[in-house]
């Protein structure tokens, strides 16, 4: 979801506390002369794909059947937006 406020605002702070005094802390802080992106809901430029199965052979089919999505689309002269191939495309052909 996007952050509402403006990036110089922008501050977020995390603890992790371990076992046996092991512990984590970390503050963040925007960057704010990034280039400005449109909303997820109309321009997504990167997509992370996760392929997996019983054994590398099997995670390796459902990446053929991304590419082999992409492939055909494109010959028709269309082209997937990254998160319809992720949802409508590659998830909708996985085995239950």
């Amino acid at each position: 979801m996007p952050w509402a406020a403006p990036a110089a605002e922008r501050i977020a702070a995390v603890s992790a506390f371990g076992f046996g005094g092991t512990n984590f802390h970390l503050v963040l802080s925007a960057y704010d002369k990034a280039r400005r992106l449109g909303t997820a809901t109309t321009k997504w430029t990167a997509e992370l794909f996760t392929f997996r199965g019983a054994d590398q052979r099997v995670g390796g089919a459902f990446r053929g059947v991304a590419l082999d999505l992409v492939a055909k689309n494109e010959a028709g002269g269309r082209t997937w937006r990254l998160r319809d191939l992720a949802k409508d495309g590659v998830a909708a052909g996985r085995p239950a």
